[in-house]
């Protein structure tokens, strides 16, 4: 991987096709060049506090959502599992969704679909727009955190929490990023980052 002078990095990225076998050759490979861009880079979690934690940190449930939004506001996403399928979304909302979706395909949660988008939409927002009709519903408060530290009071709370970053990257159609001279899968991007902003929120 190069950096040449007019802000792109150069790749080769392998032409896949597949074998009758199913294993794939990569014999034709392709030099292009991908646009070095400003990035958000958005991890977003789900957990459930546990006051014998250390920290949120140690109540969070895998798998996590790895996010980049470029300047035009379009949403590439993974999930932090081996081989896990890349996607591009237009809209947060068709993000939320699919994450959602993954999270009680996997039963890591007890709740509806309609409780873990609204708790996402409000740590994005850090407002409680997106738990307005749940709160109306069944009462309650939502808290809003910027550290890792919690409250003993809010054991056995569900909580999300979004770590992000800004980046000068490239992503190519396979998924892979281009950052800090290195080339890996967004789903193992986070390990590349070095500091974070913190936000998310705990319904009680």
């Amino acid at each position: 991987m190069a950096l040449n002078i007019n802000g792109k990095v150069k790749v080769e990225t392998p032409n896949f096709s597949e074998k009758e076998d199913g294993s794939n050759n990569s014999e034709n490979n392709e030099n292009y060049e991908v646009d070095l861009k400003n990035y958000t880079y958005l991890a977003i979690n789900f957990g459930k506090v546990d006051s014998d934690m250390d920290d949120l940190w140690d109540c969070l449930f895998p798998p996590a959502l790895n996010i980049l939004i470029d300047e035009d506001e379009y949403y590439y996403v993974q999930i932090s599992e081996e081989a896990a399928p890349f996607k591009k979304f237009n809209e947060i909302e068709q993000v939320f969704s699919f994450y959602a979706d993954i999270l009680l395909k996997n039963k890591a949660f007890d709740t509806s679909k309609e409780y873990l988008v609204g708790m996402m939409q409000s740590a994005f927002d850090e407002d409680e727009d997106g738990m307005y009709h749940i709160l109306k519903q069944e009462g309650g408060e939502i808290k809003f955190i910027y550290s890792e530290n919690f409250d003993s009071s809010w054991d056995s709370a569900l909580f999300c929490m979004i770590q992000s970053a800004e980046l000068e990257a490239a992503i190519d159609d396979n998924g892979f990023v281009y950052y800090d001279d290195e080339k890996v899968p967004l789903n193992d991007i986070f390990g590349y980052i070095d500091d974070f902003d913190i936000r998310g929120c705990v319904y009680i």
